[in-house]
Order: C-alpha cells, then sequence, then structure tokens
C-alpha cells in the first residue's frame, strides 16, 4: 500500500435475503416431515407384525388344543366301542356255551345233529369273542384288562373240556360213556354262571371308570 492511498472501503457483510432463506427452512422441514413419516410407516409395521404373530400363536394354540381334545375324544370312542363290542359278544358266548353243554347232557335223548350244530356255533362265538378281548386288550386300562382277564379266564375251563368231551360222544356214539365228564362240565358251567354275574359287573365299572362315566 502506498502512502496516500487509503485502503478500499470494508463492505458490510449481507444478510442472506428472505428468497434465500426460505428454501433453506423448507429443505428442513421436508427432511423432518420425511423422517417422521418414516419412523410412522415402521411403528405400523412393527405393531401390525407384532400383532400378527400373536394372532399366529394363538390360532397354534388353539388348533393345538382343538387336536389334542379331537384325538381324545375319539381315543375315548375307540375304548368305549370295544367295551360294548367284548360285553355283547361276551353275552353272546355265554348263551352259545349253555346251549351246547345243555345239548351234550341229554343222554338220553342224545341228538348227534344237534350236537354238531351247537359245536359250530359255540366255535363261532368264540372266535368273536377272542377278537373282540384282544381289542380291549389293545386300548383298555389296567383295571379294565384285569377285570376282562378275570371274566374270561373262567370260561376257558370249559372250553379245555367242551370239545374234546363232544368229540368223545360223537366218536363213541354212546354218550352214556361219558356221563362222568358230562357231569363234571355242567359243573363249571353252574360255578361258571354264578361268578358270571359279579364278573361282568367288575369289568362294566371299570369300564366307566376309564370312559369318564362315574363321579
Amino acid at each position: 500500500m502506498t502512502e496516500g492511498t487509503s485502503p478500499p472501503p470494508i463492505e458490510p457483510q449481507q444478510k442472506p435475503s428472505l428468497n434465500q432463506q426460505e428454501p433453506e427452512k423448507s429443505a428442513s422441514r421436508r427432511s423432518n416431515e420425511f423422517w417422521l413419516a418414516l419412523a410412522g410407516i415402521f411403528a405400523t409395521v412393527v405393531v401390525g407384525m407384532t400383532a400378527s404373530m400373536l394372532a399366529y400363536r394363538t390360532s397354534g394354540n388353539q388348533i393345538k388344543a382343538e387336536t389334542d381334545r379331537t384325538a381324545v375324544q375319539f381315543t375315548k370312542e375307540q375304548r368305549k366301542s370295544a367295551y360294548v363290542d367284548f360285553l355283547t359278544t361276551y353275552t353272546d358266548l355265554s348263551e352259545a356255551e349253555f346251549e351246547f353243554t345243555h345239548q351234550l347232557t341229554l343222554i338220553d335223548d342224545f341228538d348227534m345233529k344237534g350236537v354238531q350244530d351247537k359245536s359250530d356255533l359255540y366255535y363261532a362265538q368264540t372266535s368273536k369273542c377272542r377278537n373282540a378281548s384282544a381289542a380291549v386288550e389293545l386300548v383298555g386300562s389296567q383295571d379294565v384288562n384285569k377285570a376282562r382277564g378275570e371274566l374270561v379266564d373262567q370260561h376257558n375251563d370249559i372250553q379245555n373240556i367242551i370239545q374234546p368231551l363232544a368229540v368223545a360222544i360223537a366218536r363213541a356214539g354212546n354218550p352214556r360213556s361219558y356221563a362222568g365228564k358230562v357231569s363234571e362240565l355242567q359243573r363249571i358251567v353252574d360255578k361258571v354262571e354264578r361268578d358270571d354275574d359279579r364278573l361282568r359287573k367288575n369289568f362294566i365299572n371299570a369300564a366307566k371308570r376309564d370312559l369318564g362315566l362315574v363321579g
């Protein structure tokens, strides 16, 4: 700077005009609105996902509970059907057993054809009862199977003697020679009949407990 030369005047710093300030404020406001909107969308998505998960979980629990209930009901119906079928076939077997035994005791009026017919009926009912008993053994409770076994076992004594006796009488053609065996069979049948009601009631009571039919 040369002597006598005055420095250039310092111009005062100019403030931005209103037109310049307005775009900056608008940009800042738009930026804030964007982030607020984004946060709102995020919150909505999170709430929606949470509600969906809770609804799915609740629905899943309801489906599982219904499935379990249906399975339990199905198993209960299976047991009930097996118990009823066993009681029905057992009753039929008892009747066939009585008729067969009675036919063998007709010593004075022996009828070979009658013996054969009663034998066929008896063994047909024996087969049905065995199948029904096996079904109970598969699905029944421990108490039910215990009562079933006691009911069935007493009839095994009859089965062990009745068929061999029928065959022997048929071959001999003379039932009087087997009168002693016939009397023994009759005693066993009488004993079974005396015990039958008690053992049958034991089975029915055990079945009712298993099915929840008693208080």
